[in-house]
C-alpha cells in the first residue's frame, strides 16, 4: 500500500478549480500533526491556506518557480519554531513528505515549494516574504509550501525502470 503511494507520488504544477472537501483537509492535518521529531520536541507547524487570494500572493512570494501554489486550491505552508528545536528543519522536512503523501492517499496530487534559505527572482528573501504575507512570528521559518489539489495533468507513476540502484551502497561508499 505504502510502496503505491511512493511509485504514483509524481510532482503536480497543474491542478484543476475543484475545491478540497474539508474532511480530506483534516485527514491530512491529523496525520502531519502525528510527525515524528527530535526528542519529540515538535517545532513543526502548518498554516492550512485555501484563500484564493492569499495562495495568488504566495505563489508570487518567490517568482517563476512558486506561481504554481496561485493555481491550487489547497496550499500547506510548513513552518519550523527556531527556539523550539534544534532539529527543526529536518522535523519540518519530515512533516512536509508526510503531507504529501497523505495527500495522495486522498486522492490528490501536489507539489513541494521550497522557501528556506530562498531568493525571489526580484532579489527579496523569500521567507521574510511568506513571513510577511501570512503574519508569522520571528522566531518561526518557514520550510517550504506544498501546493495540494486535484490533477489538471496525469503524469505516469515511477516504474521499476525509473528507480536508480546506483544511489545505493551497501556497508560503506
Amino acid at each position: 500500500m505504502l510502496e503505491n503511494l511512493l511509485m504514483n507520488r509524481r510532482s503536480t504544477r497543474k491542478f484543476t478549480d475543484k475545491k478540497v472537501e474539508a474532511e480530506k483537509i483534516q485527514a491530512i492535518v491529523k496525520g502531519a500533526l502525528t510527525s515524528p521529531s527530535g526528542n519529540n520536541l515538535k517545532p513543526s507547524e502548518i498554516i492550512v491556506v485555501e484563500n484564493s487570494e492569499t495562495l495568488i500572493r504566495l505563489g508570487d512570494a518567490r517568482g517563476k518557480a512558486s506561481k504554481l501554489i496561485g493555481g491550487a486550491p489547497l496550499a500547506f505552508v510548513v513552518i519550523g519554531d527556531t527556539k523550539k528545536s534544534t532539529t527543526w528543519l529536518s522535523d519540518t522536512a519530515i512533516m512536509a513528505t508526510i503531507i504529501q503523501l497523505l495527500a495522495e492517499e486522498q486522492g490528490l496530487k501536489s507539489c513541494w515549494v521550497h522557501v528556506e534559505n530562498r531568493v525571489a527572482d526580484n532579489g527579496s528573501n523569500v521567507e521574510e516574504n511568506i513571513k510577511g504575507i501570512l503574519d508569522i512570528p520571528s522566531h518561526y521559518t518557514p520550510h517550504c509550501i506544498i501546493a495540494i489539489g486535484y490533477p489538471a495533468e496525469d503524469k505516469r507513476p515511477y516504474t521499476e525502470k525509473d528507480l536508480d540502484y546506483t544511489r545505493v551502497h551497501r556497508e560503506r561508499f
